[in-house]
C-alpha cells in the first residue's frame, strides 16, 4: 500500500477543489447579502371575506436542474466524479442518500449553513477518494501517466492553469483569446472522465480476475482432498 502517493494525491486535489468551491460559492453569497440587504419589506397580506374560510393554497417548489454549470463545476464533476455524485454538492435538489441530502437540504431548506456543511462533506470524500485510490492502484505500469489517478490528477491541473490564463487574458481586454486556452482545456476534460471510465473497467477485471482465481484454487484444493481420501 503506497501510503504516500495516497497522500500526495489527495493533497493536490484538495488544494484545487477547495479554491474552486469557493469561487463558486462566494458570488452567490455576496449576491445574496446584497439582496436582502436592498430588500423592500414584505407587503402584509389582509384577509378579505372570501378568504376567511377553511381552503388553503399551498406552493411547491420544484427541483430546476436546467441550469448553466459554471467552469469552476464542470472541472469538479469530471476530476471528482465519484465524490461529486456521492456528496451531491451545490445541487438544488440532492438525493436523499448524498451528504448533501442528509444534511437536509432540498429546494425550501439551503442555508449558507447547510451550504458550508455539504462543502467540508464534500472535500472529505475527496480526500478519502484520492487516499485510497492513490494508495491502491490497480496497475503499475512502466510510465506513471498511464495509470488513471495519475493522469486524472495530471491533467486537472493542466487543465485548471489553462483556464485560469484564459480567465487572466479576458481580464486584461483580450476575449477573443479565451479559445486558445478552452478548446484544449475541453478536450482534456474529455480525458480526464475516460480516466475514470478506465479505472472502472480496471475494478471490474481486478474483480472478475480475483473471482476466478479463487474458483481455480477452491477447486484444486478441493481435488486434492479427492485423491487423499
Amino acid at each position: 500500500m503506497k501510503w504516500r502517493r495516497g497522500l500526495i494525491l489527495a493533497g493536490i486535489h484538495l488544494a484545487i477543489a477547495a479554491p474552486l468551491m469557493v469561487s463558486e460559492l462566494m458570488p452567490r453569497y455576496a449576491a445574496e447579502k446584497t439582496h436582502s440587504l436592498n430588500r423592500n419589506p414584505a407587503p402584509e397580506l389582509k384577509l378579505v371575506a372570501y378568504q376567511e374560510g377553511e381552503q388553503t393554497v399551498e406552493f411547491v417548489p420544484f427541483c430546476e436542474e436546467w441550469r448553466s454549470t459554471s467552469w469552476q463545476e464542470k472541472m469538479l464533476d469530471s476530476s471528482e466524479l465519484p465524490a461529486t455524485i456521492v456528496s451531491g454538492w451545490n445541487s438544488d435538489c440532492p438525493a436523499g442518500w448524498t451528504t448533501a441530502g442528509l444534511i437536509g437540504i432540498d429546494m425550501r431548506h439551503h442555508t449558507q449553513a447547510q451550504e458550508i456543511g455539504s462543502s467540508a462533506a464534500f472535500c472529505l470524500l475527496i480526500a478519502i477518494q484520492w487516499f485510497v485510490l492513490g494508495s491502491l492502484p490497480l496497475i503499475r505500469p512502466g510510465r506513471w501517466w498511464l495509470e488513471p489517478g495519475a493522469c486524472n490528477t495530471a491533467s486537472t491541473l493542466i487543465v485548471v492553469s489553462l483556464i485560469a490564463t484564459g480567465k487572466l487574458i479576458e481580464a486584461v481586454g483580450y476575449p477573443e483569446l479565451l479559445a486558445v486556452f478552452g478548446l484544449p482545456a475541453f478536450a482534456i476534460l474529455l480525458l480526464i472522465v475516460f480516466t475514470w471510465v478506465i479505472w472502472l473497467a480496471l475494478l471490474l477485471w481486478k474483480a472478475v480476475s480475483s473471482g476466478w482465481k479463487l474458483a481455480i484454487s477452491t477447486r484444486k484444493s478441493s481435488g486434492d482432498r479427492e485423491i487423499k481420501i
